[in-house]
């Protein structure tokens, strides 16, 4: 499972683009769409559903996103690229 993960974030070894198949009622998959769907079905009966939406960790988390990412093109300095 690791390794499909780390591949499907881009950071696992597989060659393939689609990394390797699994299992799906007995039928091996390989179509990204068909693996999202067995893992949700998979983990959803593990995690709650109907999680009331928090607008306040959002707000939090999007000003943190938004500060940090002024910060950082505040130390570029205009027409500098990260990287070059």
């Amino acid at each position: 499972m690791w390794s499909f993960l780390k591949t499907m974030t881009g950071k696992g070894t597989d060659p393939t683009p689609d990394g390797r198949p699994i299992n799906n009622n007995d039928m091996a998959t390989n179509d990204l769409s068909e693996k999202s769907e067995v893992f949700l079905n998979h983990f959803s009966s593990a995690h709650s559903t109907g999680i009331p939406n928090n607008t306040t960790c959002k707000e939090i988390i999007l000003r943190k996103v938004l500060a940090k990412i002024k910060k950082q093109c505040s130390r570029e300095g205009p027409g500098k690229q990260q990287g070059a």
